[in-house]
């Protein structure tokens, strides 16, 4: 799956390496242009995964919070990577500060390790992570009729063993299951749920499940119900040194998208006329028509 937002262009990384070099830029005080080049990756990653089309206000909710975590996970990444490179004036044989060029060399090797090679498995995750919502709220609006799932894996030799054990298990979609299984399962994860009727095909046995492994730290959970596309014990948020805590605290001063603000219920009284009987409807009972591009 080809990267195609990450936009970062050589004037802006020799920029940022002169920067580093010179103390201008640390992880305390971060390039801007770098933390929005990654933020749009990923968040391209979200929409493509999420697709368009109409949006009902809870849907339109989620993707807010989605838009808030791919923001804290870039802010971050960003500080993460310069960290790296910070470290990297060092030569750790001599203990002095390295030249400039010594320098360039060894913070490209890290700028490539971040936005090429960990950039990829990222944005897949959010392409993943975003289709895997979009999947489960479709799947929400037909369980009347078909309110049985089924996980299925690939079902090639590159199926991680882990995913072997979860192949064709089937349970309710009430079932808690899939609050914690639902795909993607991992990093890469090619994993899928189909949707079925009652009676179609047989429930797997509470056995089969007690023997399952632990689900992967970082994928255990639903993104739909958890409104997260990264999760927060991700080393890149998890590590971040004591001393730079308080920015943490504050995504390191980047513009990240706020996280929505829980919706309150507008309740609307209706009534006919005098001495009737009440009815009291939700204002948000109606979806409203939104793409997200």
């Amino acid at each position: 799956m080809p990267i195609q937002q990450f936009t970062y262009i050589r004037k802006q990384l020799d920029k940022l390496m002169k920067d580093v070099f010179e103390g201008a830029v640390n992880p305390a005080s971060l390039p801007v242009d770098l933390y929005e080049a990654t933020l749009m990756t990923l968040s391209s990653g979200v929409a493509r995964g999420f697709g368009k089309g109409n949006l009902t206000n809870e849907m339109s909710d989620l993707l807010g919070h989605f838009d808030h975590n791919v923001g804290v996970f870039s802010a971050a990444k960003t500080h993460q990577q310069v960290a790296d490179m910070t470290r990297a004036l060092i030569d750790p044989e001599t203990g002095l500060k390295r030249s400039f060029s010594s320098f360039k060399s060894h913070a490209g090797e890290i700028f490539d390790q971040y936005n090429t090679n960990w950039l990829r498995t990222e944005y897949r995750t959010a392409f993943n992570q975003g289709l895997g919502a979009r999947q489960w709220h479709e799947m929400q609006k037909g369980k009347e009729d078909l309110p049985v799932l089924r996980y299925e894996t690939s079902g090639d030799e590159r199926v991680r063993k882990e995913h072997v054990s979860l192949d064709n298990i089937v349970r309710h979609i009430d079932d808690p299951f899939w609050r914690q299984w639902f795909p993607p399962n991992g990093w890469n994860c090619r994993c899928d749920v189909t949707q079925h009727e009652l009676g179609d095909v047989e429930f797997t046995n509470d056995d089969v499940l007690a023997g399952l492994d632990a689900p992967s730290k970082l994928f255990n959970g639903n993104p739909a119900l958890d409104k997260v596309i990264f999760d927060p014990t991700h080393p890149y948020m998890s590590r971040v040194a004591e001393r730079y805590k308080v920015q943490q605290a504050h995504n390191f001063h980047m513009p990240v998208p706020p996280k929505p603000k829980p919706v309150k219920t507008v309740k609307k009284v209706v009534a006919k006329a005098l001495g009737e009987s009440v009815r009291v409807t939700d204002a948000d009972d109606q979806p409203t028509r939104a793409e997200y591009a």
